[in-house]
């Protein structure tokens, strides 16, 4: 560490991991990870805050670190690197969850090499070298012939190249497996998709499916990645209410000012009904705090993309539901919170509402919000319905999975999930 902190000495940026605050990345899966790292090392802080934004949000740091990792073997100049690279990794694997688990890899983004650094003369040389191989050996043979100082240290600098050419030409050509689980499908087994002949047996034998067929007809989906909170908020408010009371609000945004003028005198053509442009008021988080607008937390003014359990909840209680929310914590009891999430999918008018890390699911991306439609005790598995088609589908999820992913650190407290219905 020493040898590697003299060789970044004059590239160290000016920044404290407990200040880290995310800056936004463009797209998801793959182009989430380039644009990442599109600004190493030009701009070392604004790599290392869209490295934060990338892990809470768009993938894992086995992804990201695979990713560095290429870029290094592309351009890096010292071992020291190398290891580097490792030890932030294996440091990662080995935190608890809690707020440092993703600032660490995040922060050392600002010592990663990335694509505007130059290759380096080593992976030059390495991807040349396999069309100068010499009779008698995959290289030929270097020996000391007595040759001149000048001669043998290009011997020697040949050498280095021919040991490094294995590492270097097979991070180079070859997908690295974190690397390459962005763009592919990344789900463990016991993740059942709704498409499957499987889930239609679960959903058909299940007696715990009453929420499901409300929740299908309101249903609606995400139209950016953020708004997964707003999304899941309107789909069980209007669960609850459309059709049953009148006062509902209206979304105005989906006809113009201008397209209005076409329509006949008076018309007033919007319906009453819930929508993501709508549920978030002045007893809420602003739009534009969802966004990443800065709030305070702790104290400090700090990004905070989406909506935390404690700010969904109060999404909720804002239009007059009842919640009830629940933090699994490291004490929950796993037995207590499967009877009550079962329960509630049994009954008429409540809803529930999980907020999970999609990535302990094996799915791609970071902290998430859908509503649960079923429940099926031969397979004691979950159907998450997830307001998130464009990355990863409907699926059936083992109870103890589903929990593990509740039981994430998120932002102040862990994730959890809400209990919600109609105020007595």
């Amino acid at each position: 560490m020493p040898a590697f902190l003299r060789g970044v000495r004059n590239a160290r940026p000016n920044l404290r991991v407990d200040e880290l605050q995310p800056l936004a990345v463009s797209g998801d899966g793959a182009e989430a990870l380039r644009d990442a790292f599109s600004e190493l090392p030009r701009d070392r802080i604004s790599g290392a805050r869209k490295a934060l934004h990338y892990l809470q949000h768009c993938g894992s740091a086995d992804t990201l670190v695979a990713s560095a990792r290429r870029h290094l073997a592309r351009s890096g100049r010292q071992f020291h690197g190398y290891k580097f690279t490792d030890a932030v990794l294996e440091n990662h694997r080995e935190m608890a969850p809690g707020a440092w688990r993703d600032r660490i890899p995040s922060a050392s983004m600002a010592y990663f090499t990335g694509p505007a650094t130059a290759p380096s003369p080593v992976s030059r040389k390495a991807l040349q070298l396999p069309g100068q191989a010499q009779p008698g050996g995959a290289l030929g043979a270097v020996r000391d012939t007595g040759a001149s100082p000048k001669v043998r240290g290009h011997e020697m600098e040949r050498k280095t190249v021919v040991s490094l050419l294995p590492l270097v030409c097979g991070l180079l050509v070859f997908p690295i497996q974190g690397h390459a689980a962005e763009s592919a499908d990344p789900r463990p087994a016991n993740l059942v998709e709704w498409a499957s002949g499987e889930s239609a047996e679960r959903l058909s034998r299940s007696s715990h499916k009453t929420d499901f067929f409300a929740l299908s007809n309101h249903f609606i989906s995400q139209d950016n990645s953020i708004f997964c909170g707003p999304v899941s908020s309107a789909i069980v408010l209007n669960a609850l209410r459309l059709g049953k009371r009148e006062g509902l609000p209206r979304d105005r945004r989906s006809i113009a000012e201008d397209e209005m003028a076409w329509l006949w005198q008076g018309a007033d053509p919007f319906y009453e009904k819930y929508t993501p442009n709508n549920v978030l008021n002045e007893g809420t988080k602003t739009r534009l705090e969802v966004l990443g607008k800065p709030i305070l937390i702790d104290g400090e003014p700090k990004s905070d993309f989406g909506l935390q359990l404690h700010q969904l909840a109060q999404v909720l209680r804002s239009h007059g539901a009842k919640v009830v929310a629940r933090v699994v914590d490291d004490g929950a009891d796993a037995a207590a919170v499967r009877r009550e999430l079962a329960a509630n999918l049994a009954t008429g008018d409540d809803f529930v509402l999980v907020n999970y890390a999609r990535r302990s699911l094996g799915q791609p991306g970071g902290g998430h919000i859908s509503p649960l439609g079923a429940y099926d005790e031969r397979s004691d598995s979950f159907l998450i319905m997830d307001v998130n088609p464009n990355r990863a589908p409907w699926v059936w999820v083992g109870s103890d999975d589903l929990i593990a992913a509740m039981r994430t650190f998120d932002t102040v407290e862990n994730r959890g999930y809400l209990l919600v219905s109609e105020a007595e």
